[in-house]
C-alpha cells in the first residue's frame, strides 16, 4: 500500500558513511598557521559528530567555525575542504529538517567545487543529496533528475567503484519503484553486481536491502526474503555498527514494509519491536534523530494493528506518534509556530494524521459514535492541509500530478466524512468543507502552477531577479526543443544529446536555486504561492448568472457524490454506481471517437443510445430535482471527464433503426459548459495588459505535393507532419469570422508561429484553425502546426509545442482551438486531460473552445461560423455553442447528424458573453417598452374619461 510517505517522505539518507574527503590539491598547512590547523580540526570534529549521530549542536558549532575561519584567514585559499564542510553542515540541517538551509550549503559547496575542482567526486554526493531533499519534499520527478545526473557524473568521471555510486544507484532504483516505473527499475536492478563488493559488508548490506525492496514490489516474495535475510546476516556478523545508524533504520523500514505488503503482520510487528529496541540503544544525545526514527516505526506498527482490527491499540499508538512529533517540531522551531508548521511537511506527521482518520472512521462505522466521526473529520482536515502545502512546495509538475494520483482516496474519504456530518447536523460548515476537499482534489497541479506564475509576475520582484528568471526560462525552453529535435532526428548525435542534457540539468538546477532564493526573500511571492484561494459554495452562488447552474461530481469506485448549485440553493447528494461505471464512461467516449461508418454501425448506434440514456439518468436527471436552470456547467471527476454531455439521450428511444437526426439529445434543451474545477472557473486571472477587443485568427497554408481535397479531411496529422494536406474549410472559417466580428486574420503563408507569438498577447480572442500533431507518449510535445511554407525564419519552426504554450503570457478572454484533439490527452488521475487546451489555460486564457477528438474540416467550419454569429448577438459562449449545434443538426443528413461530427466541440471555463447585445436590439427593446407604456397610459386616460362621462 502506498502512503503519503511514499509521496513525500522516504527513508532518511543522511551522510551514508561518506568519507571526510581531503582536498584534491590541498597543500600541507604551514606550521605557523594555527588557524589553518583549526580549520582542519574543526571540520573533522563536526563531521565526526554527525557521522555518529551524536551531539548535533556541537557538530553545527564546529562546522560553522571551520567555515568562518576559512573565510577570515588571509593565507588560506577557499578550496575543496571548505566545500566538504558545507556538505557536512548541510547534513546537519537535514537532520533537523531545515531543508532550505541545507540547500544553501549545497549551493555554496557547488560554487566552490566548480571553481577549484570541476570533476571532484563530491559533486556526485552533492547532487545525490540535493535529490534526497527534494524527495523528502515529495518532488519525485525533480529527485529523479538529480539522481540520474549524479549517476552519469560518477560514471563519466570514473567513480563507479566509489561507495557514493552504490548509494545513489540504490536510491535511484527505489525511486523508480515508488514512481511505479517497474520495468525500468527491474532493468536497472539487473545491473547490480553484489559479489563484486563482497569485501565491503556495508555496501553489500545496502544492495541486499535494495534488491529486497525491489523484489517485494515486483511480487517476488522468495527473492525479496532471501535478500532481506542476507542483509540481516551481514549486520549480525559486524562487531561495531555505530557508524551505520541510518543504514540500520533503512533496513528496518524496508523489512517491515515488506512484511506489511505480504500480510505477514506478526513478523512485521516483531521487526517493529526490534527496531524500537535498536533506537532505544542509541546514544541519548542523539535525541533529535531518535524521535524521527521512532515516529516512522510507530506509524508502521499502528498500521499493522489497524489491519489486524485492533483499532483501539492502533489509535493509541498513532496518538503517541503525533504527540511526540508535534513536540519535536515545536522544539526545533524555538516556539515559532510558522516554522514548526513548515517543518511538519518533511516528517511522518501527515501519514499519522491520515492513518488516525481512517482508524476513527472505521470505529464510527462499527460503533456509530458521533465523536468518532467528528474526530476523523478533524484529522482528515489537518492531513489534507499538510498534503496541499507539500504539493505547493513541489517545483516539478509531474511530481504534483503523481502526488495527487496517490492520495485521491484520502480526498474522497474526507469529502464523504464531511458530507456525513452535514447530513447529521445540518451545519453548513461541514458542507462547505466537503466542497473544499472536493475542489482541492481537482486540477490542483494546474491551479498551483498558475498561482506560482502569477506570484512570479505580480509580487514586485526586483528587476534583476525578474530578468534572470525570464532568461533562465527562455534558455530552458530553447535547449529542451534542441534536445527533442536531436532525439527524434533520423541520425541523432549522441555527443550533442549528452551535451544538451548537461546544459539543461544545470539550467534547471539554477532555476531551482533562484526560486528558493525568491521564496526566502520575498514575502509577497510566498503569500501568493502558498495561500491559494479556493472558491466556496457561497462564492459560486453569488457569481453564477441567474439562468445558470453548476454541477460538480466526486467519483470513487462505487459512490458518486454530486453538488448542485444555482442562485436559489446549494444541494449535495450521493448515489451508488456499479464497479464498471468508469469503464463504461471510456467506452462511450470511444464509440464517439472511433466511429466506423462502414461496419458494425447498428451495434454502435444501439450501444451509444443505451449508454447515453444511462448516463443522463445517473448524471443529469437527479440534478434536475434541485435546479430548473437551463445552462449547466459541468465539473467532472475521474472517468466522467470522458463524457461529452451534449450527446446524452434524455428519453428511451427505439433503436431498431439508426436515426441520429431525431434522437432527444440534451443539447436541444440545455446548454452545456465545462470546467476542470470550480476554483479555476471563478478565479480572476491577473493580466499584464488590456488586450484589443478583437479576434486574432490563423488559418495556415500547407504545401503538400501529394494531396487531394476531401470533404471530410481531418485537422489532425498522424506522424511527423511532413505531408499535411491543405484545409479548405479553415480559410472559409476565418474569413467568415472576419465578416462577423472585428478581427485580424493571418492566412496562408502569413499564418506563422512567429506572428502568433508576436501578436497573441494583444488580442481578446484567439482563433487557431489548423492541423495538430498529437504525441500521446509525450503530451508536452504535441503541437499546433502553423504554415509549413519556407519563409527563411531561423528562429521559429512553425510548430507550436505544448510546452511552449505554457511559457506564453496571454491576455485573451477566450482561445478557440479549432483543431483535432485540442481538449483531449492523457487522462491524469485528479487532474483531468493533459491536453493542448490545458496549456492555454495556464498561459492566461480563462475560457477555451476545444475538441475532444479528430474533427472534420467541413463540419468544423460550419459550427465555428454559427458560433461567432451567436457570440455577436451577445449570447454566452456555451449558449452560442448550443445554438450553433442546433443549426448544424437542422441542416445535417443521416450521416453528418452523427454526434461524431458535432458533439466534439465543447466550451471549457468561463462562459460569459464576449460581446454585449447589439445596439439595434437594445434600442428595439427600449422603443417597444416605450410604446407599450404610452399605449397603457392612453388606455388609462380613455377609461378615466369614460368614468367621468358616466
Amino acid at each position: 500500500m502506498i502512503t503519503i510517505s511514499s509521496i513525500r517522505y522516504t527513508i532518511v539518507i543522511l551522510l551514508l558513511a561518506f568519507p571526510y574527503l581531503p582536498a584534491q590539491s590541498q597543500e600541507e598547512p604551514r606550521k605557523d598557521s594555527t588557524d589553518i590547523l583549526l580549520i582542519w580540526e574543526y571540520g573533522f570534529k563536526g563531521y565526526e559528530y554527525i557521522l555518529y549521530n551524536i551531539n548535533l549542536d556541537s557538530a553545527e558549532y564546529f562546522l560553522k567555525k571551520a567555515i568562518d575561519l576559512a573565510y577570515t584567514t588571509s593565507d588560506y585559499e577557499i578550496d575543496d575542504r571548505v566545500a566538504n564542510n558545507y556538505i557536512s553542515l548541510a547534513s546537519f540541517y537535514r537532520r533537523i529538517h531545515d531543508n532550505d538551509a541545507a540547500l544553501n550549503c549545497y549551493n555554496n559547496a557547488e560554487q566552490i567545487l566548480k571553481k577549484h575542482s570541476p570533476n571532484h567526486k563530491a559533486f556526485g554526493r552533492l547532487y545525490h543529496n540535493k535529490g534526497n531533499i527534494y524527495k523528502e519534499k515529495g518532488d519525485y520527478y525533480r529527485t529523479k533528475e538529480y539522481y540520474e545526473y549524479s549517476i552519469d557524473f560518477l560514471i563519466n568521471n570514473g567513480y563507479q567503484s566509489d561507495p557514493d555510486f552504490t548509494f545513489v544507484y540504490s536510491n535511484y532504483i527505489k525511486l523508480l519503484l515508488e514512481l511505479e516505473l517497474y520495468e525500468l527499475a527491474e532493468e536497472k536492478m539487473s545491473l547490480i553486481d553484489i559479489p563484486s563488493i563482497n569485501d565491503d559488508p556495508f555496501l553489500e548490506h545496502r544492495l541486499h536491502i535494495t534488491n529486497g525492496t525491489s523484489y517485494s514490489q515486483l511480487d517476488n516474495y522468495q527473492q525479496a526474503l532471501y535478500h532481506f535475510s542476507e542483509a540481516q546476516r551481514i549486520i549480525d556478523e559486524q562487531e561495531d555498527i555505530s557508524e551505520y545508524i541510518n543504514q540500520m533504520m533503512i533496513f528496518y523500514y524496508a523489512y517491515i514494509d515488506f512484511y506489511i505488503l505480504y500480510g505477514r503482520y506478526q513478523q512485521g510487528l516483531k521487526e517493529c519491536d526490534n527496531a524500537i529496541l535498536y533506537i532505544e540503544s542509541l546514544d541519548p544525545s542523539s535525541t533529535k534523530g531518535k524521535i524521527t526514527f521512532h515516529s516512522d516505526i510507530i506509524y508502521r506498527s499502528a498500521s499493522i494493528h489497524q489491519r489486524l482490527g485492533d483499532l483501539e491499540k492502533a489509535l493509541k499508538i498513532v496518538n503517541i506518534g503525533i504527540e511526540n512529533l508535534q513536540g519535536f517540531l515545536q522544539s526545533l522551531s524555538f516556539g515559532d509556530n510558522s516554522i514548526a508548521e513548515r517543518n511538519e511537511y518533511t516528517t511522518t506527521l501527515p501519514d499519522l494524521y491520515v492513518l488516525k482518520s481512517k482508524i476513527l472512521l472505521e470505529q464510527y462505522r462499527q460503533s456509530n459514535l458521533f465523536e468518532n466521526l467528528t474526530a476523523s473529520y478533524e484529522s482528515y482536515k489537518r492531513a489534507i492541509e499538510t498534503v496541499n502545502y507539500m504539493k505547493l512546495a513541489m517545483g516539478d509538475e509531474n511530481s504534483k500530478l503523481f502526488a495527487t494520483s496517490q492520495v485521491l482516496e484520502i480526498y474522497f474519504e474526507a469529502v464523504y466524512v464531511a458530507k456525513l456530518l452535514y447530513e447529521q447536523t445540518g451545519n453548513t460548515e461541514y458542507l462547505n468543507q466537503s466542497f473544499k476537499f472536493a475542489e482541492t482534489s481537482k486540477s490542483f497541479a494546474l491551479y498551483s502552477e498558475i498561482k506560482e506564475i502569477e506570484a512570479m509576475q505580480f509580487s514586485d520582484l526586483p528587476v534583476d531577479i525578474r530578468e534572470k528568471e525570464n532568461r533562465i526560462v527562455g534558455e530552458i525552453q530553447a535547449y529542451e526543443e534542441f534536445l527533442y529535435k536531436q532525439q527524434i532526428s533520423e541520425d541523432p548525435d549522441n555527443g550533442q544529446i549528452e551535451s544538451l542534457k548537461e546544459k539543461l540539468f544545470h539550467l534547471k538546477d539554477d532555476y531551482n536555486d533562484l526560486k528558493q532564493e525568491i521564496e526566502q526573500n520575498n514575502a509577497k511571492y510566498y503569500e501568493l504561492k502558498y495561500n491559494p484561494k479556493f472558491v466556496t459554495l457561497e462564492d459560486i452562488q453569488d457569481q453564477l448568472p441567474y439562468r445558470d447552474a453548476l454541477i460538480e461530481y466526486v467519483l470513487s469506485d462505487t459512490l458518486l457524490i454530486t453538488y448542485v448549485i444555482d442562485r436559489k440553493g446549494i444541494n449535495v447528494f450521493s448515489q451508488t454506481v456499479e464497479p464498471e461505471f468508469a469503464n463504461e464512461c471510456l467506452e462511450y467516449y470511444l464509440i464517439l471517437q472511433n466511429q466506423n461508418f462502414s461496419g458494425g454501425v447498428h451495434d454502435s448506434y444501439k450501444k451509444f443510445v443505451e449508454l447515453g440514456q444511462k448516463f443522463y439518468k445517473i448524471l443529469v436527471e437527479p440534478c434536475l430535482e434541485y435546479t430548473d436552470r437551463k445552462n449547466l456547467t459541468i465539473v467532472p471527476d475521474g472517468a466522467i471527464t470522458y463524457i461529452p454531455f451534449e450527446s446524452l439521450v434524455m428519453e428511451a428511444t427505439d433503436t431498431e433503426y439508426i436515426n441520429y437526426m431525431t434522437l432527444p439529445y440534451i443539447i436541444k434543451e440545455y446548454s452545456i459548459g465545462y470546467s476542470h474545477s470550480s476554483t479555476l472557473m471563478f478565479s480572476k486571472r491577473l493580466k499584464s495588459k488590456s488586450p484589443q477587443n478583437k479576434v486574432l485568427a490563423f488559418a495556415p497554408m500547407y504545401n503538400n505535393p501529394v494531396y487531394e481535397l476531401d470533404s471530410i479531411l481531418m485537422r489532425q496529422v498522424i506522424g511527423d507532419g511532413k505531408y499535411m494536406v491543405p484545409l479548405v474549410g479553415t480559410l472559409k472559417e476565418v474569413q467568415s469570422i472576419d465578416e462577423t466580428v472585428p478581427s485580424d486574420v493571418f492566412i496562408n503563408e502569413r499564418a506563422t508561429e512567429a506572428n502568433f507569438k508576436k501578436y497573441a498577447s494583444d488580442y481578446n480572442v484567439l482563433h487557431l484553425a489548423m492541423h495538430t500533431i498529437m504525441r500521446d507518449d509525450d503530451p508536452l510535445y504535441s503541437l499546433l502546426a502553423f504554415s509549413n511554407v519556407e519563409l527563411g525564419d531561423t528562429i521559429e519552426d512553425n510548430k507550436l509545442y505544448a510546452y511552449e504554450i505554457y511559457n506564453l503570457k496571454l491576455n485573451a478572454e477566450m482561445a478557440v482551438l479549432s483543431s483535432c484533439n485540442s481538449g483531449f490527452g492523457k487522462m491524469q488521475k485528479g487532474e483531468g486531460m493533459m491536453s493542448l487546451a490545458r496549456g492555454f489555460i495556464y498561459a492566461g486564457c480563462p475560457s477555451i473552445v476545444m475538441t475532444l477528438w479528430q474533427v472534420a474540416d467541413k463540419s468544423s467550419s460550419e459550427l465555428m461560423t454559427s458560433f461567432y454569429k451567436y457570440l455577436k448577438k451577445g449570447k454566452s459562449k456555451q449558449e452560442a455553442m448550443r445554438l450553433a449545434k442546433i443549426d448544424y443538426l437542422e441542416l445535417a443528413d443521416d450521416l453528418t447528424s452523427n454526434p461524431y461530427f458535432w458533439s466534439g466541440f465543447v466550451v471549457l471555463g468561463d462562459s460569459s458573453p464576449i460581446y454585449s447585445k447589439s445596439g439595434f436590439a437594445y434600442w428595439m427593446i427600449v422603443i417597444t417598452v416605450f410604446i407599450g407604456f404610452m399605449l397603457y397610459m392612453q388606455f388609462r386616460r380613455s377609461r378615466a374619461k369614460q368614468h367621468a362621462d358616466q
